[in-house]
């Protein structure tokens, strides 16, 4: 069996609901859903997670998280087209830093088997990063695939002294929007759950973390049913 073929099977109830809700909701009530009922949990699972494990432990003021998660919102486009620029450009909005400004010293773990890059290396990996989103082998990954490999991998550079788990989170978001999908019902209560699922991934067992993020974009299909 094709790990493509694999994929359509595990997140088969994820999209058949969203074949649902496309058949039901126009995009631009989709839009407005994600931005009424959705928008404000992805906020609190954003500010919920671990600033211990942040260089700087300040979080991000509320009114420019908001106006991050509307960039995500606006952003159109493929996977394919993302660049480097929307990471940090998602980062300046949230940080009030300047455009482009990297991680230029040690990083803490974020979970115990997180083992973060140097700093001198941040760089260089996140433009393989870059590149690897545009290749033919990603592109053919599920949404909730693509969307936790970039967690994975953006958690593990740190690519920001401030805020940068608060980044990488949010930028996750944008493979399942990109694709026509809602944004993921992610509750703040969910957080330990989903640090545990991290772990498990630097162990090398990244399916706890792909079911964690596929259940939490089940959770926003099945509001949105039941709401209709």
């Amino acid at each position: 069996m094709t790990a493509q073929l694999k994929s359509s099977f595990q997140f088969l109830s994820l999209d058949q609901k969203k074949i649902l809700l496309n058949q039901r909701m126009g995009m631009g009530q989709r839009l407005l859903l994600n931005r009424q009922r959705l928008a404000s949990k992805l906020v609190a699972f954003v500010l919920a997670q671990d600033r211990a494990a942040e260089i700087n432990s300040a979080e991000p003021h509320p009114t420019n998280l908001l106006t991050s998660v509307e960039w995500i919102l606006a952003r159109k486009g493929n996977v394919s087209g993302l660049t480097l620029s929307d990471l940090t450009e998602v980062h300046a909005i949230m940080s009030d830093e300047s455009f482009g400004h990297f991680r230029s010293s040690a990083a803490r773990s974020v979970v115990p088997l997180h083992e973060p890059l140097s700093h001198e290396r941040v760089l260089p990996a996140l433009k393989r990063f870059f590149e690897w989103l545009q290749s033919p082998a990603f592109g053919e990954l599920h949404a909730i695939e693509q969307m936790t490999l970039s967690q994975i991998r953006l958690y593990e550079i740190v690519p920001f002294d401030r805020l940068s788990s608060h980044t990488c989170l949010l930028f996750s978001v944008l493979f399942p929007l990109l694709r026509d999908y809602m944004l993921p019902g992610y509750e703040a209560s969910d957080v330990p759950s989903f640090y545990d699922a991290l772990n498990s991934a630097y162990a090398f067992s990244t399916q706890k973390l792909i079911q964690f993020n596929a259940a939490a974009c089940e959770h926003a299909y099945d509001a949105a049913l039941r709401g209709l």
